[in-house]
């Protein structure tokens, strides 16, 4: 889980995150390492399925051993529900919640600016010129730190769900993954057009596609949810094909490093969705 996020919170101020950071640094990490390392004691048991980043098999199987008495998970499992709980009163959270308006004029596309990039002392009108490691927080948009509270979010809470049997997680996950990704009036645009950009430069980069990453998160969600009356076949296919939509924008030529995070996204489409994914190999 990607929930390292304290350098977010000192630029946005989203209490969530601050709660987040303080709950998890050992309790989750020790949690989902071990559920991880589990996947080598089960794997005789030959279970095939759409697993992502981690075996919902094995989270069973944690569940399993807590219900037998075997308490070497409880720690974790405790901080675990503790967030959770607190989620319950988070969110959920829309790209429509900023005020700077992206150059589309459309407040459903994402919006975020390249971090190292400050205006010319020399001439404000002119563009912006880098300052390698020296970020500019007066550049920060809500966008990205909102899209990773949702990812985050939408993880725990489907985690919680699986291990505990309480709807209200999975209630509260479902109603997260569809304000952010399928509800009209309040989804993100399935584009990064407007990510990374630079003022008086570009609109928007190719390393934007960076911040998509975290979307493998929410096709772990619809895993672990998949049981849940709340997570409907209209909310899969809608989030599949949002999934393969988002993906599908990326053009660049793929050389590893950043573009990889392209490539790593669209395998886990793949696996979710279960369609051939395509990488177009563009030009420099």
């Amino acid at each position: 889980m990607n929930l390292n996020l304290k350098r977010v919170a000192e630029t946005s101020q989203l209490n969530p995150i601050k709660l987040l950071t303080r709950c998890l640094d050992y309790g989750m990490l020790f949690l989902i390492v071990l559920m991880m390392s589990t996947a080598l004691v089960y794997a005789s048991d030959g279970i095939n399925s759409p697993d992502i980043s981690y075996s919902k098999a094995n989270i069973l199987k944690v569940k399993k051993e807590i219900q037998e008495g075997n308490f070497r998970f409880m720690p974790a499992v405790k901080k675990i529900h503790h967030i959770a709980d607190s989620l319950l009163q988070e969110g959920p959270w829309s790209v429509i919640q900023k005020e700077r308006i992206p150059p589309s004029g459309d407040k459903h596309d994402y919006l975020s600016f390249a971090p190292y990039w400050w205006p010319d002392p020399a001439d404000p009108a002119a563009p912006y010129i880098h300052k390698d490691g020296v970020k500019n927080y007066d550049l920060t948009t809500p966008d990205k730190a909102n899209r990773y509270m949702v990812t985050d979010a939408a993880e725990i809470l489907s985690l919680a769900y699986l291990l505990f049997d309480d709807e209200r997680y999975a209630d509260h996950a479902v109603e997260i993954i569809k304000t952010w990704f399928l509800d009209d009036s309040t989804a993100m645009n399935p584009n990064f057009e407007f990510a990374q950009g630079i003022p008086n430069r570009t609109t928007g980069r190719s390393f934007g596609m960076i911040e998509s990453r975290r979307f493998i998160q929410v096709l772990d969600a619809a895993n672990l949810l998949s049981d849940s009356p709340a997570y409907t076949p209209e909310i899969h296919a809608g989030l599949a094909q949002q999934a393969l939509h988002e993906c599908g924008v990326g053009t660049g030529v793929i050389r590893g490093g950043k573009d990889m995070e392209f490539v790593q996204q669209g395998l886990a489409v793949s696996t979710d969705a279960g369609d051939i994914f395509y990488f177009n190999r563009g030009e420099e």
